[in-house]
């Protein structure tokens, strides 16, 4: 997400909004071969670990996909494909989209993809994203039911608070440590089912370091835990199943109504 450039107002008036103003071409012609090798080496990298680090949900849906993923994925054609299993699509972008845009497409069911390939020096740690870790990261998991509403229906609570910065810092929190770094408890221990963990080599072995620490998941102190997005995370949130994730939704507004009326607050890092 990045900062919002309409007030709650402005979006709600924009009647003519449409996807096709957002959205940047997937010149598939114009990839390099340098492109295709970093993919390749990110698939290949990604694919040997993925099974013994991954939830079997998103095991589930990278299945689903994996006949798309050996090359650079036609964003149209996986588009077309997941709409049929399970109702989402899939939008090329350019990069990081402004919150209102954001949390407009993920309330349609979209999710933006960016269409540019890391630099090769950024295969085990990107600090943006990518293609390859939207598609790898986020796109299997969008087939799991619980998953999915949970993201849609975030993105509908989203968008009432795009004129509180407060409210937004609170929601992104929210964002990171679920869809970006969140775990899921297995029978097999804490897996990952977060898109900034599974599209990452550094990041999944940076799950076993002794240094990091992991938390049960809960929402309230989910949105009061900083983060730093562009470093090797310290801390992670664990969900008992997607159905706990889907219920916590009941929960979000509640929660915020309570942060915002507290002041002054401090996040947990510095607790």
């Amino acid at each position: 997400m990045d900062k919002n450039s309409k007030t709650n107002s402005d979006f709600q008036e924009d009647s003519n909004w449409n996807q096709t103003q957002i959205a940047c071409s997937q010149d598939y012609l114009s990839y390099k071969k340098e492109d295709f090798e970093t993919w390749l080496t990110l698939y290949n990298m990604q694919n040997d670990i993925i099974y013994e680090n991954s939830c079997v949900e998103y095991q589930s849906g990278l299945n689903f996909l994996r006949s798309d993923l050996n090359k650079i994925v036609d964003i149209k054609k996986l588009s077309i494909k997941l709409k049929d299993i399970c109702g989402w699509s899939l939008l090329g972008v350019a990069g990081l989209l402004s919150n209102d845009l954001f949390f407009k497409l993920l309330n349609e069911k979209v999710f933006p993809i960016t269409v540019h390939v890391r630099l090769p020096e950024e295969i085990e740690f990107s600090r943006l994203p990518d293609i390859f870790h939207d598609v790898f990261g986020h796109v299997p998991l969008l087939t799991n039911k619980s998953f999915s509403d949970f993201i849609q229906r975030y993105g509908e609570i989203s968008i009432k608070y795009l004129d509180n910065e407060e409210a937004l810092t609170y929601l992104g929190r929210l964002y990171w440590f679920t869809l970006e770094t969140g775990l899921i408890k297995t029978e097999n221990g804490f897996k990952p089912y977060g898109g900034a963990i599974l599209s990452s080599y550094s990041e999944i072995f940076n799950l076993k370091s002794q240094q990091v620490r992991i938390h049960s998941f809960d929402i309230g102190k989910v949105m009061r835990t900083d983060y730093e997005n562009l470093k090797l995370q310290k801390e992670y949130f664990v969900i008992d199943s997607f159905e706990q994730l889907f219920n916590c939704i009941s929960e979000i507004e509640n929660e915020l109504t309570q942060l915002l009326i507290k002041k002054p607050y401090k996040n947990e890092r510095n607790n």
